[in-house]
């Protein structure tokens, strides 16, 4: 129970204890498609998604080393991330160099190109940030680590939204990521500047010791960034900026879900590690719970989405040429859940150590998917004028086979017990509110109205079905009141 209570605290910390950094994030969907039109947000989503790849080469696979060596030794903590800064620093400068070049070889517009080079600068400061980050995130400071994700997001979206607002033009508007990064990076450095000091000394050891113990997870970044973040790169090798930004708006608005399995899965992390090192079945236990709530959560929320996808994008505030983003907000939305079970079970396998037997999977996956990603994109490019559905079909076709060749690679006795036995009826309780959203649907019931109808058949189904019990909630409340009270406690001391 203590275990159960302290990790939802945590992940109610992550997620934030009051709504406004997703208000926020809800007001960048609203405010983004609307002021910068299918080309404006087109350019963005390219910069983005074209720094997303070389980013990786920046990390070096050492981020997720760092959160399992600090989570395992905390007395070390300095020691690693000042040699991991230093490398980053080193690779960031080189990277930098190497998008700039590259995005002038494909021939993008001048307007475009400036706009990487400004995105590629937050990639940059990200990265060196994501150092320290990593670091909060193996010392259990995930409260911390939130305050600072929190604060550049709200950062980024508060004077991106109000220079939009203001009549900002897309290049003007992209300086507002890296001033977020800066403060993101600011935060997370207050902390070890007040509280745990680093120390910056070289050492051959430890950075032979990150370079070798993050390859794995770099081959690994590099393959699944490979097919997994250069979708709208692709894109625009096949399409205008204007089909990318049909994609982009879809992806915006699938991306605000992704909140949901990046908390679970930045809470967890740390407690697989700490938990797969210790006798008895209590990584089990926690593996097929955290892997039940997490399918429990996000089913309905996917396929939710994809059934209300017109009805969305008629509701929000678009230029009528977004309409077109229906058919790939459809799919980007039955990826969701697919999405969120990959990533806990990524984390699963970074726990137990078999980055190995991942890298193999996003092997397999690099071979694979790319090209597909270039066959549906220039098949619904050709045929229906709309590549930004291929690229959608892509990425679901992609996580589905990954997701399930991900869950054979795990251990025997982690997929056996209570997921197997929830997971049919999640499944089942899907389709039953989706039966019941359709029918609405035909009777004319607007979305508003049937959003709420359908979220009361599946919570129901869930409690009748014993998904959410009585346990449950009494944990809830007791995490929600000891973070009421703990944040009573800082305002009094602030």
């Amino acid at each position: 129970m203590n275990r159960g209570a302290g990790t939802l605290r945590t992940l109610l910390i992550v997620l934030g204890s009051s709504w406004f950094g997703f208000a926020l994030n809800i007001l960048r969907v609203l405010v983004l498609p609307a002021k910068l039109g299918d080309m404006g947000l087109g350019q963005v989503t390219l910069a983005v998604s074209f720094t997303t790849f070389f980013g990786i080469f920046t990390a070096l696979g050492t981020s997720v080393y760092l959160v399992r060596a600090i989570a395992q030794d905390p007395t070390r903590a300095t020691h690693y991330l000042g040699n991991a800064l230093l490398l980053r620093v080193v690779m960031g400068v080189l990277v930098l160099g190497l998008m700039v070049a590259v995005g002038h070889l494909f021939g993008y517009s001048p307007n475009t190109q400036s706009i990487i080079l400004i995105v590629a600068c937050s990639t940059v400061i990200s990265t060196i940030s994501n150092v320290f980050e990593s670091g909060l995130q193996g010392l259990g400071q995930l409260g911390w680590r939130a305050i600072a994700m929190t604060s550049g997001q709200i950062t980024a979206t508060g004077v991106g939204v109000t220079l939009l607002l203001l009549g900002a033009s897309p290049l003007v508007y992209s300086f507002c990521i890296p001033l977020g990064a800066s403060v993101e990076l600011t935060v997370v450095l207050t902390y070890f500047v007040l509280k745990h000091p680093i120390r910056f000394r070289p050492d051959r050891a430890v950075l032979t010791a990150l370079l070798i113990g993050g390859l794995p997870l770099f081959l690994w970044g590099v393959l699944q960034t490979a097919y997994g973040q250069i979708d709208a790169t692709i894109l625009s090798l096949f399409a205008d900026e204007h089909v990318v930004g049909w994609f982009g708006a879809a992806s915006q608005i699938t991306n605000v879900l992704i909140i949901i399995p990046t908390a679970i899965t930045a809470v967890t992390l740390p407690i697989f590690c700490t938990l797969y090192v210790k006798p008895g079945p209590e990584f089990d236990q926690f593996a097929a719970r955290i892997m039940g709530v997490t399918l429990l959560l996000l089913a309905p929320v996917g396929v939710g989405l994809a059934t209300a996808a017109p009805d969305v994008l008629r509701l929000l505030p678009y230029p009528v040429a977004f309409a077109h983003a229906v058919p790939a907000l459809a799919l980007l939305a039955l990826a969701v859940p697919v999405t969120g079970m990959l990533m806990v079970l990524s984390s699963l396998a970074i726990a137990i150590g078999q980055e190995r037997a991942w890298l193999k999977i996003s092997a397999f996956a690099v071979c694979v998917f790319p090209p597909l990603y270039s066959g549906c994109i220039w098949w619904f490019q050709t045929n229906q004028a709309n590549g930004a559905t291929g690229a959608a079909l892509a990425n679901l076709i992609g996580e589905t086979t990954l997701g399930v060749w991900a869950w054979r690679v795990l251990p025997p006795r982690v997929r056996q017990g209570a997921f197997l036995r929830q997971a049919p009826q999640i499944a089942g309780l899907t389709l039953l509110m989706i039966g019941a959203v359709a029918l609405l649907q035909r009777l004319g019931v607007p979305l508003l109205a049937y959003v709420p109808a359908g979220a009361a058949i599946y919570g129901g189904g869930a409690w009748v079905a014993g998904l959410v019990t009585t346990n449950d909630l009494t944990l809830m409340r007791r995490a929600v009141a000891r973070r009421k009270q703990r944040s009573a406690t800082e305002a009094v001391t602030l």
